[in-house]
């Protein structure tokens, strides 16, 4: 990224992650998650 990404700005736009008031347990525990590419474009745009 040529920008570093505020990433809890996007959360409640995110689909991937379902409960936006634990968000981070839906990321713990994977090094890698398959993510639906709208929340791709979001992340990255």
């Amino acid at each position: 990224f040529e920008k570093p990404v505020e990433f809890k700005k996007l959360i409640p736009k995110l689909k991937f992650i379902e409960n936006k008031k634990k968000w981070t347990g839906h990321l713990m525990g994977k090094a890698m998650r398959e993510i639906p590419e709208e929340d791709f474009k979001l992340i990255t745009g």
